[in-house]
C-alpha cells in the first residue's frame, strides 16, 4: 500500500504538482510518456528536467517514437546538453534522427505497431505520477491555451515503486525477454510481457464476472473484444449496474463511430451508455464494486495486445470516493444513449462497421 494518494483532476493541477516534484528531486527522475510536445507547459517540463540534471540529479526521459514524433531534434539536443539522458522508444523508420542503437530498418518496421503508451514519472523512489496525462497543452483549460481534455492523474508517495522502476528499465534497455513471476494483484498493473498481458486481461474479465453491484467505466477508446463484450452484457443481465462513459469527440476521429457499433448489443443487455458532451474525455477509469483502477489502458486491442500500459489499483477510500464523485459529475455533462435513437444507416455507422475489420490495429 501507499502512504498517500492524491487525485489530480485537471491539467493545471497535474503539471503544477509534477513540476514542483521535479524541482524538489535530489537523486533520480525516471520519466516516460507517450506524447511530449515541447511547447507551453511542455517547455516548462523541459526546463525542470534540465535544472534537475544540472544540480546533480540523474534524469532519464523516455518518449514514444510515434506519440512524440513532433518532438524536434533541437529540443533533444538541448536536453542532452543540459545533462538529461533521452531515448526514443521504437523510433519511426522514416525519422532517422530518432534512431539510436544498431537495429536494422527491418527491425524498426517490425516494431512500428508496438508503442509505449505509459505516462509515469518516478522521482527519488519516493514519489510517482501515474495516469492519462501526456505532456501537452491539450490537457489545460481553454483559458490557459489548451483544449480542456478531461483526464485524471494520481500522485503517489510511500509506495514500493520497484515494479515501475523495473518496467521503465525494461523499456529503456528494450530487454523484455525476462519475465519475472507476476500476478495482477499488486498496486501497479503492468503489461510488458505476453504473460502479464494475458493474466491482467483474464483478471479483469474475472472481476467483471464476479461483480455484484456496479461496473462503472470511463474510457477514451472503446473497441472491446468479444469476451469483454460478453462479460459486460452478462453482468448487466444479472442486475449489476453497468455504466460506460465514452467521448462524443475524439482526437482519433473514427473511434466514436467504431464504438457506436457495439451500442445495440450492450443496450439490449441492460448496459447504460453515456456520451460526454463538453469536449474530449480521455480518462481511463474502471470501478468494479470496491476495486478501482486508473491509468493509461484503454479498452481496445492496442492496450490488450500491442502497447505498454500501466494502471494503478487505488488503495484509499478517500480517492475511491473522489473518483465516484467525478464519475457522477461527468454523467451530468453526458447524453444518455437511447436504443430508439441509434443510427443504423448513417455513413458514420457503416464506416464504423467497416473499420472493425482493422480492430487489431486500434
Amino acid at each position: 500500500n501507499c502512504n498517500t494518494e492524491r487525485l489530480l483532476t485537471t491539467g493545471g493541477e497535474y503539471y503544477q504538482s509534477l513540476i514542483s516534484s521535479l524541482d524538489a528531486a535530489q537523486i533520480s527522475i525516471d520519466f516516460e510518456v507517450y506524447i511530449f510536445e515541447p511547447v507551453g507547459v511542455g517547455y516548462d517540463v523541459v526546463e525542470a528536467l534540465i535544472n534537475a540534471s544540472r544540480r546533480g540529479v540523474t534524469v532519464r526521459l523516455l518518449m514514444d517514437g510515434f506519440g512524440s514524433a513532433a518532438f524536434s531534434r533541437e529540443i533533444i539536443e538541448t536536453l542532452q546538453l543540459g545533462g538529461v539522458n533521452v531515448r526514443i522508444f521504437h523510433p519511426l523508420p522514416w525519422l532517422f534522427w530518432q534512431w539510436h542503437g544498431k537495429d536494422s530498418l527491418l527491425t524498426r518496421i517490425q516494431q512500428l505497431n508496438h508503442r509505449n503508451h505509459r505516462k509515469t514519472c518516478v522521482i527519488d523512489d519516493e514519489v510517482a505520477f501515474v495516469g492519462s496525462f501526456n505532456v501537452s497543452q491539450v490537457h489545460l483549460g481553454k483559458e490557459k491555451g489548451g483544449e480542456g481534455w478531461q483526464d485524471l492523474g494520481l500522485k503517489l508517495t510511500g509506495c514500493r515503486f520497484s515494479p515501475l522502476k523495473q518496467a521503465f528499465q525494461k523499456a529503456w534497455s528494450r530487454k523484455f525477454w525476462h519475465y519475472p513471476k507476476i500476478m495482477p494483484k499488486g498496486v501497479f498493473r503492468l503489461n510488458f510481457s505476453k504473460v502479464r498481458r494475458r493474466r491482467c486481461h483474464q483478471d479483469l474479465l474475472q472481476r467483471i464476472e464476479q461483480a455484484e453491484k456496479k461496473i462503472w467505466i470511463s474510457n477514451a477508446y472503446f473497441v472491446p473484444g468479444f469476451r469483454l463484450l460478453k462479460v459486460l452484457s452478462e453482468a448487466a443481465k444479472r442486475g449489476v449496474d453497468v455504466k460506460i462513459v465514452l467521448s462524443t469527440q475524439s482526437d482519433i476521429i473514427f473511434i466514436p463511430w467504431v464504438s457506436s457499433v457495439f451500442y445495440h448489443l450492450l443496450l439490449c443487455s441492460g448496459v447504460k451508455i453515456f456520451e460526454y458532451q463538453l469536449g474530449i474525455m480521455h480518462k481511463k477509469v474502471m470501478m468494479i464494486d470496491d476495486w478501482v483502477t486508473l491509468g493509461s489502458s484503454n479498452l481496445n486491442h492496442r492496450s490488450f495486445l500491442h502497447d505498454l500500459e500501466v494502471d494503478v489499483v487505488v488503495q484509499t477510500e478517500e480517492v475511491r470516493s473522489q473518483l465516484l464523485s467525478t464519475f457522477e459529475q461527468d454523467l451530468v455533462d453526458c447524453q444518455k444513449v437511447e436504443q430508439n435513437r441509434l443510427a443504423s444507416s448513417g455513413i458514420k455507422y457503416w464506416l464504423g462497421r467497416f473499420l472493425l475489420y482493422f480492430r487489431y490495429w486500434m
